[in-house]
């Protein structure tokens, strides 16, 4: 289970839901299996509609911040503007690091529905990785 602290669960929704046709991302960051902070990205990616993608300075960036901060890197979220809260062919294939995957849907974007997900690969390019739900919690306080 991921437990994420009801700010940034509420910022994460308001984030994916100021540009709602197209995908929108960002990494999120606290300790053990509570995530605590997010730091929202620009998709820099070429069709926004169907892709998101972070710059890699961008990255560095944040993961020095979240390094700095004590924090571990927990997690990644982005959006589907029309399709499920289900990681992609392309979301598995290019998924880099064994963190959470937060996909919100927007289909119904006055009810966006965020599901949680571990992508297990067997090799960098893996489309085919096993994908695994993960509950979410939303709670008031960290642990």
């Amino acid at each position: 289970m991921v437990r994420v602290l009801r700010s940034v669960y509420d910022a994460m929704i308001a984030h994916v839901l100021q540009t709602p046709i197209l995908e929108s991302c960002g990494l999120l960051a606290g300790q053990g299996d509570t995530i605590t902070r997010l730091f929202p990205t620009p998709n820099v990616s070429d069709n926004k509609a169907v892709r998101y993608e972070a710059d890699p300075l961008d990255i560095r960036r944040i993961l020095e911040e979240i390094d700095e901060a004590g924090l571990e890197h927990l997690g990644i979220y982005h959006s589907h503007p029309n399709s499920p809260a289900y990681p992609s062919a392309t979301d598995r294939r290019l998924a880099a690091y064994e963190v959470w995957y937060i996909v919100i849907s927007l289909r119904v974007p006055k009810h966006p529905e965020a599901r949680a997900f571990l992508i297990n690969k067997q090799h960098p390019g893996d489309e085919t990785a096993e994908v695994v739900e993960e509950a979410i919690e939303v709670v008031e306080h960290a642990p």
